[in-house]
């Protein structure tokens, strides 16, 4: 997979029984067996965390003899799927990733992908995934996923989610487009009607040089807030009148500085709605200053006059339409009953046909006769 300025995915490279040749050493990395026969599920043996490695907390220890190879102490097991934004794993390592990082929110509006968590836009994370044996980072441009609100607020996610529910797809993880936009995947689907033939596997091959990714990222990761500014603008014809949100520090109670009507103009596949209440302030550098304090008791606020009271006439106006075509409705359903009833009665004195004797007499004869 491809990554274009926004970060998001943007075409990439599918072949049939041939390599792109940059990357043909892939057929010497470790061969991954499926550990079932249904998706690409394979043993993850665990995650470095800005230096620190973090492996087990799998919810399927019940499961380990279901899998093939079973569930060694300390893996877990990973689904490789291109149809995932976000990389959804154990609640532990999620909560690992993110406790540190200054400003991270816990939030539920990740579109579907688990809890997770809302961090500032300009968040540099350190990961990588470990698939036999070998290490593979993740870029820190895939690591934050980037959603703009209908007013132009880019409010940003960690791509890391939590899957509440191992059991019920029978993996720890799945691992989209995070991880695939970093790697150069082969897949063997082998004979399973006849394993001697040789099993499914599936090799990685590592594109993405930790080193370099590091020492860019501050500038791509910039680079995409202004990117994603443009293309509001271009698209609208208005500046944002929101700010990119910076963390301040802890407070006591958190504050409502930001809403939005749940719309969503986020260019790619990453998109997301959301909605976000935090103690962030602006950062006049990058955006407009305009802020959005007042944003909540304006939504609430009918009419011209500005004095807060609600026109409920509209709702009553309404109300009484409804009320009519219920009634012409009832007074519908009841004539439809009356016909059919009547149509009943008059069908009372129905009989059968007596019997007819047997056919006609010119039926009778045979053709001789």
């Amino acid at each position: 997979m491809d990554r274009d300025e926004l970060g998001v995915t943007n075409g990439g490279t599918f072949t049939i029984s041939e390599l792109v040749t940059e990357y043909a050493s892939i057929t010497s990395a470790p061969h991954m067996v499926p550990v079932s026969d249904f998706g690409w599920a394979t043993h993850l043996d665990g995650m470095s965390i800005n230096g620190q490695f973090m492996d087990g907390h799998s919810g399927l220890t019940d499961f380990g003899p279901k899998f093939r190879g079973g569930l060694p102490s300390g893996k877990t097991i990973a689904v490789v799927d291109s149809g995932s934004s976000f990389m959804t794993g154990p609640p532990a390592y999620v909560d690992a990733v993110y406790k540190d990082v200054p400003g991270a929110i816990p939030t539920n509006d990740t579109n579907g992908a688990g809890p997770g968590y809302i961090i500032p836009c300009d968040t540099k994370m350190n990961l990588t995934l470990h698939f036999g044996g070998q290490p593979f980072p993740i870029h820190p441009l895939d690591a934050v996923v980037v959603n703009q609100t209908a007013n132009g607020l880019m409010v940003c996610l960690g791509a890391l989610t939590k899957n509440l529910n191992p059991e019920g797809t029978l993996t720890d993880w799945l691992i989209g487009g995070t991880l695939m936009r970093n790697v150069y995947s082969l897949y063997d689907y082998g004979n399973l009607t006849n394993p001697n033939a040789g099993l499914p596997y599936m090799q990685l091959l590592s594109i993405t040089d930790a080193d370099a990714a590091w020492a860019e990222a501050d500038a791509l990761l910039l680079k995409r807030l202004v990117a994603y500014e443009s293309y509001f603008t271009s698209t609208y014809g208005v500046t944002p009148t929101t700010t990119q949100p910076a963390y301040t520090g802890p407070t006591s109670a958190v504050a409502l500085t930001s809403a939005d009507d749940k719309e969503t103009f986020a260019p790619g596949p990453s998109a997301t709605r959301a909605s976000v209440a935090s103690s962030y302030t602006p950062i006049p550098a990058l955006v407009s200053p305009n802020a959005l304090s007042g944003a909540v008791a304006e939504d609430a606020v009918v009419g011209d006059s500005g004095s807060g009271h609600v026109d409920l006439s509209g709702l009553t106006r309404n109300t009484y339409i409804i009320i009519g075509l219920l009634a012409a409705a009832l007074l519908l359903l009841l004539a439809t009953v009356a016909l059919a009833v009547r149509a009943s009665r008059a069908n009372k004195g129905y009989r059968a046909l007596d019997a007819t004797g047997g056919p006609p007499k010119s039926f009778m004869s045979t053709y001789s006769e």
